[in-house]
């Protein structure tokens, strides 16, 4: 099977570079065109074709790509989690005695 890659070809040169670079943007529709700035520009439009194999299946990778996200989330809440429950720890052993009077307050 054959695909068709459509996009622009990009020129660029940032300031602080010695060397500019060529890339290729991939374009998401016929109406899809890179807006140039001051380092970046088009220097047209272009696409090719590639060959895809016919058993080409993007389920598995797609899958394992939402599996690592699933991973670096449950990873995150844990130690938002752990935190949470380090301060609940933190509180619990302060404990709290209701005849101590907070700074400016006056005892009745």
């Amino acid at each position: 099977m054959k695909a068709t890659i459509k996009g622009h070809i990009r020129h660029t040169k940032f300031s602080w570079e010695d060397a500019s670079r060529w890339s290729f943007r991939p374009a998401w529709g016929d109406d899809d065109i890179p807006t140039d700035t001051e380092d970046t520009v088009t220097l047209r439009a272009h696409s090719f074709e590639v060959d895809v194999p016919e058993a080409f299946n993007p389920i598995p990778q797609q899958v394992a790509a939402l599996k690592r996200k699933m991973q670096d989330i449950q990873a995150k809440a844990h130690l938002e989690a752990s935190k949470i429950e380090e301060d609940i720890q933190k509180l619990l052993a302060i404990g709290y005695d209701s005849h101590i009077v907070a700074q400016g307050e006056e005892l009745l």
